[in-house]
């Protein structure tokens, strides 16, 4: 007679950095949720973060650009001091760490309204981390 176990258990496939990962699923396994929230804020600064644009909110689009913001060759984003104090400042008040070095990265990707190509962000190394 044959017998067959009282646990099941399955194959999953993952997709990874490297390529396809197989892990083995019983009913011990375990898994840990793990949520992350992206927030956008917007500075009360005079000037874009990254160029000497004025900035306004509200203003009609496409009204207050440069060369920098476009994007086009041969220029180079130039970061506000005053949005590094104001992000510290939002840091500190949220109990964050603040790295004595930072660093910014290119997303690269299209939106119609991201003439570019890409946008300056930071991935791995922001600014204020692990506040409440």
């Amino acid at each position: 007679s044959s017998s067959s176990s009282s646990s099941s258990s399955s194959r999953v496939m993952l997709a990874d950095d490297d390529g396809a990962l197989t892990i083995e699923v019983t009913p011990e396994t375990t898994f840990e949720a793990v949520i992350g929230i992206e927030t956008h804020v917007q500075l009360n600064s005079k000037t874009k973060a990254f160029c000497r644009c004025a900035y306004a909110y509200g203003a009609e689009p496409n009204t207050r650009i440069c060369p920098v913001c476009m994007g086009f060759p041969g220029t180079l984003p130039v970061l506000n001091s005053a949005v590094v104090k104001k992000g510290i400042a939002i840091g500190t008040a949220l109990n964050a760490k603040i790295r004595r070095t930072s660093k910014f990265d290119r997303k690269q990707y299209f939106y119609p309204d991201l003439p570019k190509g890409y946008q300056i962000s930071q991935f791995d190394e922001p600014l204020c981390y692990d506040g409440v």
